[in-house]
């Protein structure tokens, strides 16, 4: 399957791109896609997405299609979705 990531914030810095394709397998749930794109683009991202025992940090918001998702949701991605990854932003 193939889905469309699109980073904003501080995730596009770490990913080093504002977006990407990639190749899931079918059944592909939010957790395994952050797992996948922490493995693709190295430390910079993986410490951004994942915590210590590689669970995805609830502190970063995940929107499929239109709707916000929770990470720890049981929802498998489908074929064409796009999946956009909010970091948290902050400043003063």
């Amino acid at each position: 399957m193939l889905i469309k990531v699109e980073y904003g914030a501080q995730a596009r810095a770490a990913a080093g791109t504002a977006s990407e394709s990639l190749e899931v397998e079918p059944g592909c749930d939010l957790p395994a896609l952050a797992r996948q794109l922490a493995e693709r683009h190295g430390q910079s991202l993986r410490g951004l997405l994942l915590d210590h025992e590689g669970r995805p940090r609830p502190s970063n918001i995940a929107v499929v299609g239109e709707a916000m998702v929770r990470w720890d949701e049981p929802r498998p991605l489908r074929d064409g979705e796009v999946v956009t990854i909010l970091s948290p932003i902050s400043g003063g």
